[in-house]
């Protein structure tokens, strides 16, 4: 379809969307806005596009050992800031690793990871809490995360800071252990908490809010 073919549809679509509005059809113009444009999520930061990041973690909480949930997090964010944010360049989790384990960082300063590895922006997250049981049976991912973005461009000078409340996986109730294993419910829920993490960065779509229990569930 030619530019002026689609230009001239949605004017049409537009022209009907403010007649039913006029006649009282408020309902079904919202539904038909949601189809034309989606129900996207605004951008709350627009500081990682164009940008050479770096994605580094730190886990104060880690059920396997130090960091373990740290880097899992670390390599899915990436992994979806790459997939999701135009022109960004990612600094690979392995590189950035290298650098850590050959300079003795001591988890404190990010932005001594991000001179180092030459990144532009630092995207620096927190896990200060992170847990996986509700009594000894009910499998229930809870953690706390503060996600900052530091801009090295500008002397590591803070450009964005996300602390939201504690994370809760699922929703409501949980997985009895009899349903799963810790290990399949564990990397379900770093899934889970990387999209949550990455919301900030990119328009996504409101509904999967609502729906992200029934998706990551079915994609175990």
């Amino acid at each position: 379809m030619s530019q002026d073919r689609r230009t001239h549809c949605l004017l049409r679509v537009l022209a009907v969307l403010m007649g039913l509005t006029l006649s009282g059809c408020v309902g079904l113009a919202s539904h038909l806005l949601y189809a034309v444009r989606g129900n996207k999520a605004a951008i709350k930061c627009h500081a990682l596009e164009g940008k050479k990041v770096a994605v580094v973690c730190v886990s104060k909480a880690s059920t396997y050992g130090a960091g373990t949930e740290g880097s899992l997090l670390a390599r899915h964010v990436e992994s979806i800031l790459k997939k999701e944010i135009k022109n960004i360049k990612m600094i690979s989790h392995s590189d950035i690793e290298n650098w850590i384990d050959n300079n003795g960082w001591n988890e404190l300063d990010y932005r001594l990871v991000g001179k180092g590895v030459r990144a532009e922006m630092v995207v620096a997250i927190d896990v200060e809490s992170f847990s996986l049981y509700e009594g000894s049976t009910l499998f229930k991912g809870r953690s706390q995360i503060t996600t900052s973005v530091f801009d090295m461009t500008k002397g590591g000078e803070l450009a964005f800071r996300d602390h939201p409340p504690e994370f809760t996986f699922p929703s409501g109730g949980g997985f009895h252990s009899t349903d799963t294993t810790e290990a399949n419910f564990r990397r379900t829920f770093l899934q889970y908490l990387s999209r949550q993490v990455c919301k900030p960065f990119y328009a996504y779509d409101l509904d999967d809010d609502y729906m992200s229990d029934v998706i990551l569930w079915g994609e175990k």
